[in-house]
């Protein structure tokens, strides 16, 4: 068992150095088709060849992701929205292209690298079948501009809230803060000052920031706080669903 598990570790292995080798040079990859030529095999790259518990394109995809090759990720994500075109959308072999692409989108949601995040808003598949690549092997332009207007990942709908209702708080608090030396400092005046209507007008203007600033912690800090709050809920609950 061991063994195959090398064979079929070494097989997914094999395809990426290949096309990882290919996608750097000056005459790029265009597709599958070319690949294969250059590697000189007369048997057809099958992205859903089954390897032990993964496919062989999903393996790819998956290894790509993990080490950071756009240049890799692009090719495979092209090329698999290709064969996606030639099936039924309630097939099972565009259904197992639907998993295997979820799969690598998920790795690379918590690795975080926005570069690969983007590439996988960019070449979705498209349900419309009489749309067509382009020569260049790149999704159509207006294809792409639709996806990136109305795809928007759950992950960004939680964790971008939080990071601004936290900065808000911090405004809010910086702001009382403020308030609070401004205060202080308007009070030593009114009992330092030798005038008395110095005295007063400082008085005054003590009462009025103190005022001012406890209304600001009542209806903006203490809100602000809350909000980030139930924001850091629902953070780490959509971080833990994709861990």
């Amino acid at each position: 068992m061991p063994q195959d598990n090398d064979q079929n570790y070494n097989a997914i292995y094999k395809l990426y150095c290949d096309i990882a080798r290919y996608t750097i040079s000056s005459n790029k990859l265009e597709n599958l088709q070319d690949l294969q030529k250059r590697l000189r095999q007369e048997q057809k790259i099958n992205l859903l060849e089954k390897h032990e518990n993964q496919t062989l394109g999903g393996g790819v995809l998956n290894l790509a992701v993990k080490w950071n090759n756009p240049r890799v990720v692009e090719f495979l994500l092209i090329n698999i929205n290709k064969e996606q075109l030639k099936l039924d959308l309630n097939s099972k072999e565009y259904k197992e292209y639907q998993t295997l692409k979820k799969k690598a989108e998920k790795i690379a949601i918590k690795n975080g690298n926005s570069e690969i995040i983007e590439l996988f808003t960019d070449y979705k598949e498209i349900p419309n079948k009489t749309k067509k690549f382009n020569t260049d092997s790149k999704l159509c332009v207006e294809t792409i501009a639709q996806n990136r207007e109305n795809t928007f990942y759950d992950i960004n709908s939680k964790i971008v809230p939080h990071y601004q209702t936290r900065r808000d708080f911090r405004i809010a608090l910086g702001k009382d803060y403020m308030g609070g030396i401004v205060t202080g400092v308007l009070v030593v005046a009114a009992i330092m000052h030798l005038s008395d209507a110095f005295k007063a007008v400082f008085g005054a203007l003590a009462i009025l920031v103190a005022i001012g600033t406890g209304l600001h912690i009542k209806n903006s800090t203490i809100p602000s706080y809350v909000e980030m709050q139930e924001n850091s809920v629902k953070c780490a609950s959509q971080q833990r669903g994709y861990a």
